[in-house]
């Protein structure tokens, strides 16, 4: 029901968007209104300007019965992102780069597992807290009447592809990045350049930091070479290979790789940057055995996210058909 639900979603944001407005819709009062509009202006989920306009001029407001049930939800999460922080402190540790502090004193050092999963539950931190930041201005606008694109459409535990991840992390922010940079750019007929130009903004449009242009040019390395590995698998050479079972087995590998590289690439820009993530990395991959238990561990998550992906297609063939 709720898969169904956010498939609809999605379909009537994305149709306003594409909705063809009267030129005299187009006018400073509207654009301004739409630029200084505080639940997406300040940190919320970004519309684009066709979305918006058609929301002003054909009005169809969230029930109340959505904005309750949206508030509780938001409620919940809040209430999960308080636990989290108030019995977790993977964020601290990371910060402040604990296992260094730990080598320099003699004192007990953290295992290639521990520091594994202190990555891991800092991007949990990471998403979670974007989760209620952004579904709190969500919430504003919902109330007011503006049903802005929701943002996190996917869990961060649910994602084993680069491309993916980016789409369902900061969504709305993926779709006016589509309609306003990637598109005038060329599209798909210059998708290998347009990755490093979009990535760069992007990280500029953070913050102006050398972490984050960093985390930008990795990302564009690593969606380079995904895009290169799916070019790949539509090869007919690779037909044969498909139909047998162990296709998939060798894709999960592909995706456990996906998912490292995306770690990687999170914490250099957002936690540690360049100078820090050397040691972190090196204190991870410093045990054999404690890699192949990090690796077996991604792998069998990654099957599961594969089965999620085929139930979620059969859900969206059910409600659109057409589609």
């Amino acid at each position: 029901m709720l898969l169904a639900h956010l498939i609809r979603t999605r379909q009537s944001g994305q149709s306003r968007a594409d909705a063809q407005l009267d030129p005299s819709c187009f006018g400073l009062p509207v654009y301004l209104a739409y630029a200084l509009y505080p639940p997406l202006y300040i940190a919320g989920p970004i519309s684009s300007f066709n979305n918006f306009a058609h929301q002003i001029y054909h009005p169809d407001s969230p029930s109340l019965t959505k904005v309750c049930h949206y508030g509780l939800r938001l409620l919940g999460c809040l209430l999960a992102l308080e636990v989290l922080t108030h019995t977790i402190y993977a964020n601290a540790i990371a910060k402040y780069r604990l296992w260094h502090q730990l080598q320099l004193w003699g004192a007990a050092r953290f295992s290639p597992l521990d520091l594994s999963t202190i990555g891991f539950w800092v991007l949990m931190f990471m998403w979670l807290k974007f989760l209620v930041i952004w579904r709190f201005f969500r919430l504003w606008s919902l109330a007011d009447g503006i049903d802005a694109p929701e943002n996190m459409t996917r869990c961060l535990c649910n994602n084993y592809d680069i491309e993916g991840f980016w789409k369902n992390w900061h969504a709305s922010y993926n779709l006016w990045l589509v309609r306003y940079i990637y598109i005038p750019l060329g599209g798909a007929r210059w998708r290998a350049l347009n990755v490093w130009a979009i990535f760069t903004f992007v990280g500029l449009w953070h913050d102006l930091e050398w972490k984050l242009v960093s985390w930008a040019w990795i990302m564009c390395l690593f969606i380079g070479a995904e895009m290169a590995a799916k070019l790949l698998s539509k090869h007919r050479a690779m037909a044969p290979l498909k139909r047998n079972g162990w296709f998939r087995h060798l894709a999960a590998v592909v995706a456990c790789s996906n998912v490292l590289a995306l770690m990687t690439a999170n914490m250099v820009g957002f936690v540690l940057g360049v100078d820090g993530i050397s040691d972190y990395l090196h204190g991870i991959f410093s045990d054999v055995k404690s890699v192949c238990i990090i690796f077996a561990a991604i792998f069998s998550t990654v099957q599961v996210m594969f089965e999620m992906r085929e139930y979620e297609l059969h859900e969206q063939r059910r409600v659109c058909p057409v589609a």
